[in-house]
């Protein structure tokens, strides 16, 4: 079987088309894979490194709003679409899975000029722009989470499968692994910090004004992956406040992270709420507040609603607000037991083969 994956711009797209794809790898040596990718990212490094070929693609998006970025957009989709057109035709592929944002768009487009079936995957709970176009044209829809929005096509509905995770994350480590791999106390309480790949600088900032007060509790330790930029300064401020804590501008390793954690303050984009599910994390969600359509907001009300974690909005937040409520988390053994149990509630362990699954199925009738 062959078959091209539509994916980049940011981890939480490329991850899940890799763990599809390795999936389909596993369960047939023959089967080959093309990944059609951004230029501007780190994709070909990421997938030369699994094992896989791909395509760098021109195209990028038009923004929210009409302006002169609109021709040379154009141009970059129409060249991007040539070139999807050409290499899946060269080798023969027989079906696109598109994972989202723009990049997706032209591959799809080519697609289904070709014959070939068509899927896309939204990983969140607000389907994105590229996706929501897409759904129209698609063979079949693929959800990460329930739509908080449905929209009435395709006619044969959406299968929900989860998001696909990394076999580190499926498998896991343990608690006292975790905690000696990152170097912190074996039995205090720990909060992981977290913005995505690039950090997030309003939690930087948070944490930072929040770090003396959270300092005055003698059982409290902070694993904070603070990005690259924010690194120096988060470094200085936990330790004029006497903070205990390990800094890391980035960790890919996130197994050790999930497995020392007790607690997690981050975004609530959907790659990073599947892991927390997955890992059973009890959470404080900041959702990033220029999310396209909001999605991370909807995500994180999706979780909150079940119970596995605490929604707040960036704009009404204080630092000293956000360490009041992990200092009431942290005091509260029954309630973050109870968060830990619906966090893994929604986990969907089996989510790249069930993908892979509706791939199979979906060629087979091609």
């Amino acid at each position: 079987m062959r078959v091209a994956f539509a994916a980049g711009g940011t981890a939480g797209h490329l991850y899940p088309a890799l763990c599809t794809a390795d999936e389909l790898r596993r369960r047939d040596r023959s089967f080959e894979a093309l990944f059609l990718v951004s230029r501007r990212g780190r994709e070909r490094e990421i997938l030369e490194q699994c094992g896989f070929s791909c395509e760098e693609l021109p195209g990028s998006g038009f923004g929210r709003a009409l302006s002169l970025r609109i021709v040379p957009a154009v141009g970059a989709v129409l060249s991007s679409y040539r070139s999807a057109r050409t290499m899946m035709k060269r080798t023969g592929m027989q079906a696109l899975i598109g994972y989202g944002a723009y990049v997706s768009v032209p591959p799809a487009l080519a697609a289904r000029a070709l014959g070939l079936k068509v899927i896309i995957h939204e990983q969140n709970a607000v389907m994105g722009r590229a996706n929501r176009w897409l759904a129209r044209l698609a063979d079949r829809v693929a959800l990460g989470l329930p739509l908080t929005d449905e929209p009435r096509w395709p006619e044969r509905g959406y299968l929900l499968t989860g998001t696909p995770l990394r076999q580190e994350i499926l498998q896991g480590v343990t608690r006292e692994e975790g905690r000696r791999y990152l170097g912190v106390e074996p039995d205090t309480f720990t909060v992981l910090v977290m913005g995505g790949s690039q950090g997030a600088r309003s939690i930087n900032r948070l944490m930072v004004e929040g770090s003396g007060l959270l300092a005055r509790d003698g059982d409290l330790q902070v694993v904070h992956l603070s990005g690259s930029g924010d690194y120096p300064s988060v470094v200085r401020a936990y330790a004029r406040a006497g903070l205990r804590s390990v800094v890391i501008p980035y960790l890919r390793e996130m197994e050790w992270a999930y497995a020392a954690a007790d607690l997690s303050v981050c975004r609530s984009g959907a790659m990073t709420l599947a892991e927390l599910a997955h890992s059973g994390i009890p959470s404080i969600l900041v959702p990033y507040p220029h999310a396209v359509g909001n999605h991370q907001a909807a995500n994180g009300r999706l979780f909150e609603k079940n119970g596995a974690a605490l929604l707040r909005d960036e704009s009404g937040l204080t630092g000293d607000a956000l360490a009041k409520l992990i200092l009431s988390l942290r005091r509260g053994a029954a309630a973050l037991r109870t968060m830990s149990a619906a966090a893994r509630s929604l986990a969907s362990p089996r989510a790249a083969q069930d993908l892979a699954d509706l791939i199979e199925e979906t060629v087979r009738h091609s």
